[in-house]
């Protein structure tokens, strides 16, 4: 965890030499929610964990950008949650903390027109898709003497690739400060997410979604991005 650490701070500081012209940094609070073998439904309510990040968006032009983006946060799933008595019987549970680094290309879905005068607040809808990784060490805890074959399964891992798509409205309230909401899928292309596959979907991977509103700052514009498209 701390080489993922270190390794995020790095990328970070990367980010910043690069892209020193027209960036945008800030904080995000969320939610997070889980699917995979150990979650009965898409949304299990009482499964939903606060979320943390932070983000730097730099503006390739008015109408897109690339954002890094680093995310802390907890999932959680039981068989006691689910409908299926089978399950409830079966008793597996897991939770375990999560942290996600990715890069996410972002395209406004809209155009807003120039205008001469003094700035105006607008919302712009947008679509982000990227790819990063995703750290989940956790191991799911089952009933004493339920199976043969303890956990982890063979094969399990704590690393995943992922692939975040997303959807989102950003306000831009002045020439400095931005209000974002977005919702965005994680698809980790893997059902070890929760260290169940063998002995529950092996077909099906697990996934999860994070619900966030951002709050961001602008400096170093030059020109400044928000003037108008």
């Amino acid at each position: 965890m701390r080489r993922f650490i270190i390794s995020v701070f790095l990328f970070s500081l990367s980010f910043f030499k690069v892209f020193g012209q027209n960036l945008e940094a800030g904080g995000a609070v969320g939610i997070i929610n889980y699917q995979g073998d150990l979650a009965d439904g898409y949304l299990v309510l009482h499964e939903t964990h606060p979320a943390f990040g932070f983000h730097l968006r730099h503006f390739i032009d008015n109408r897109s950008a690339l954002r890094l983006t680093y995310w802390y946060g907890n999932i959680s799933g039981k068989d006691a949650n689910s409908k299926s008595a089978t399950l409830r019987a079966r008793n597996y549970s897991f939770s375990s903390a999560l942290q996600e680094v990715t890069v996410q290309y972002e395209f406004n879905l809209s155009r807003k027109r120039s205008r001469n005068g003094p700035f105006k607040s607008y919302i712009v809808p947008f679509a982000s898709i990227g790819a990063g990784a995703a750290f989940v060490p956790g191991t799911p805890t089952v009933p004493q003497n339920a199976i043969e074959d303890p956990f982890p399964e063979v094969g399990d891992k704590n690393n995943f690739f992922c692939l975040p798509v997303g959807v989102g409205l950003r306000w831009f309230v002045s020439k400095q400060f931005v209000l974002s909401g977005e919702i965005g899928s994680r698809t980790v292309f893997s059902d070890y997410l929760d260290g169940v596959s063998k002995k529950g979907n092996a077909d099906k991977s697990d996934w999860y979604v994070i619900s966030a509103v951002s709050f961001s700052y602008f400096f170093n514009t030059s020109p400044n991005m928000c003037s108008g498209w």
